[in-house]
């Protein structure tokens, strides 16, 4: 398996694991934001060569015969701006196929993404998932992520 930046040629097929992500979310939760037509791999690439082509911004990706996963980072402002601390690391997405999970692919791809926030001289990596989200739930706790904040909402 081989772990690296993603190449500008592999943004459409990235963009279908994005869109495999988006999916599995809206169908686990249920949740009403997520409630959309179906998901254009070309609209979803436009999204990601933004990404490939931003300093702030990494995808990194899994491969061997196909991508297997990837991992979404960039550099955001802090939630709360009086804090010292000004910057974070933030994962924006990560997705394994699931006949590629529970072989570290995940755990070596979050490596590569903290290697890049720690370049940039970053102390804290941030992520959001959906509290109906179980398996990224799981997924990310056992990477060492634990809740530092919850974010509500109403329906009006």
């Amino acid at each position: 398996m081989e772990f690296r930046r993603m190449k500008t040629c592999e943004v459409l097929e990235v963009a279908k694991l994005y869109n495999n992500l988006i999916t599995a979310i809206k169908n686990e939760t249920q949740d009403e934001y997520l409630l959309f037509d179906n998901l254009s791999a070309e609209d979803t690439s436009k999204m990601l060569e933004s990404i490939a082509n931003d300093n702030s911004k990494r995808i990194y990706i899994a491969r061997n015969e196909r991508i297997a996963g990837f991992i979404s980072g960039e550099i955001m402002s802090c939630f709360l701006p009086i804090s010292k601390i000004k910057e974070v690391g933030y994962i924006s997405g990560a997705f394994v196929l699931p006949e590629y999970r529970d072989k570290g692919i995940l755990k070596k791809l979050e490596s590569m993404l903290i290697g890049f926030f720690v370049s940039k001289n970053l102390s804290y990596i941030e992520l959001n998932i959906l509290s109906k989200n179980i398996l990224a739930k799981e997924t990310w706790s056992k990477l060492g992520y634990s809740t530092f904040r919850e974010q509500m909402r109403k329906r009006i």
